[in-house]
């Protein structure tokens, strides 16, 4: 009941890759759904010597691997956004041994909630199909992270024009990509309309380095700048809200 009676919510992240007195603003997908896959692949030990007692789980496990990286370009459509990321493969115990069991754990990045539905299913085809030709057992585990962070066009707008009003307009970055990276803010924004922007933190002039990256070194007058503009974003959606203005209007 937290958000009971909220009528809009802003919030706003550091971006390396903007200097310092801009900021990336747009409506719509902006950041990925993030997810997160776990498949155990699990076959027969036998010595190397004989592979023919045993069913060996790393072959399978790199037909799984081949077959993955399929969905998205062939799958998905070209004109929509995902990537498949296989992070770790743990199998086998000893060199001379066919390996009994694979563990596999990776991400998926989506900007739309429909191919964000459909990658589990082609996945659990790819497994399904690797039973009957490999003769392994497959264990599947989905898990539904972070939505995508989809801006609300009305609070979008204002977040772009107070940004023009607070940093001039060579403070809003004209063209902003929306990026594979992932938000929790995407949850308010299923809820209440809102907007969230990147907040310029790079220097001129010095080598960018992005997100969760140790040689990553923020400029701090981005905490002055973030500041004066929530504060007046703040005024001009209270404003707005007075004005009658539908912070829900999605056309």
């Amino acid at each position: 009941g937290f958000l009971k009676d909220v009528k809009a919510v802003f919030g706003l992240h550091v971006w390396p890759n903007f200097v310092c007195g801009q900021i990336g603003v747009k409506e719509g997908a902006m950041m990925a759904g993030s997810d997160r896959i776990k498949v155990v692949i699990k076959g027969r030990t036998s010595h190397a010597g004989h592979p023919q007692e045993g069913i060996d789980a790393i072959m399978a496990a790199a037909d799984f691997l081949q077959q993955v990286s399929h969905i998205v370009s062939r799958r998905v459509s070209p004109l929509a956004t995902a990537t498949i990321n296989i992070g770790t493969i743990h199998g086998g115990s000893r060199y001379n041994v066919v390996p009994d069991e694979v563990t596999l754990e990776g991400t998926i990045r989506t900007l739309d909630e429909t191919n964000r539905k459909r990658i589990p299913e082609f996945i659990q085809g790819i497994l399904d199909g690797l039973k009957a030709s490999a003769g392994v057992d497959c264990e599947f585990n989905y898990y539904y992270g972070y939505p995508v962070l989809d801006n609300w066009p009305v609070p979008a707008k204002l977040v772009a024009d107070t940004a023009r009003q607070v940093l001039g307009e060579k403070g809003l970055v004209s063209h902003v990509v929306p990026d594979l990276t992932a938000e929790d803010f995407g949850f308010y924004l299923q809820n209440i309309p809102g907007c969230f922007l990147w907040l310029g933190c790079g220097t001129e002039g010095e080598p960018v380095h992005g997100l969760h990256n140790a040689k990553l070194c923020p400029n701090e007058q981005a905490l002055v700048v973030g500041s004066k503009l929530m504060s007046q974003v703040v005024i001009n959606a209270l404003a707005a809200l007075n004005q009658g203005v539908d912070f829900n209007k999605k056309d």
